[in-house]
C-alpha cells in the first residue's frame, strides 16, 4: 500500500512539474534595442494585439523588470488561454509561455502540457509562432 501511494505521489508531482515548465526564449539587447526601447516596443506589440480585436490580454502583474499577462485567443469551440511573461534583465530579455489550456464554451478545461500529443504540439507550435517569432520581428524593426 505504501509503495502504491509513493508511486502515485511521485507521478502526481511529475505531472505538476510538467505543467509548470514554460517554453522560453532569451534575446540579447542590441545596439539599436536597449532595455528601455525593448520595453516600449513590447508595450506597442501588446497594444497591436489588443487593437486587432482577435485577442484579449489581462495583466497579471507588471513592474520595472517584467510584464506578466494572460493571453486569451478565441477559437470556434471556446478559448485558448496562456500565460506570457516578459522579463527585462540587464543582460537580455526573456519571453516565456506557460499554463496553456483550452477552455471550451461549456467551461471544460484541457491543459496543453503534453508536447508528444500531436494536438497539443500543434497548438503550442502555433503559439510559439505568435509569441516568439512575431514578437522577435516586431522588436527588431
Amino acid at each position: 500500500m505504501r509503495k502504491t501511494i509513493l508511486a502515485f505521489l511521485i507521478a502526481f508531482s511529475g505531472l505538476v512539474w510538467a505543467q509548470k515548465t514554460p517554453l522560453r526564449e532569451m534575446y540579447q539587447y542590441s545596439g539599436k534595442n536597449d532595455k528601455a526601447l525593448v520595453k516600449a516596443k513590447t508595450d506597442l506589440f501588446l497594444l497591436n494585439i489588443l487593437a486587432s480585436d482577435k485577442f484579449e490580454v489581462k495583466t497579471n502583474s507588471s513592474g520595472n523588470d517584467h510584464l506578466d499577462v494572460n493571453l486569451l485567443m478565441p477559437f470556434s469551440n471556446g478559448k485558448i488561454s496562456s500565460r506570457v511573461r516578459y522579463d527585462f534583465l540587464n543582460e537580455g530579455f526573456v519571453v516565456s509561455l506557460s499554463n496553456t489550456k483550452l477552455v471550451s464554451r461549456d467551461g471544460k478545461v484541457t491543459l496543453l502540457n503534453n508536447p508528444s500529443d500531436l494536438n497539443h504540439n500543434k497548438v503550442l507550435e502555433s503559439l510559439k509562432g505568435l509569441v516568439f517569432t512575431t514578437y522577435q520581428k516586431e522588436i527588431n524593426k
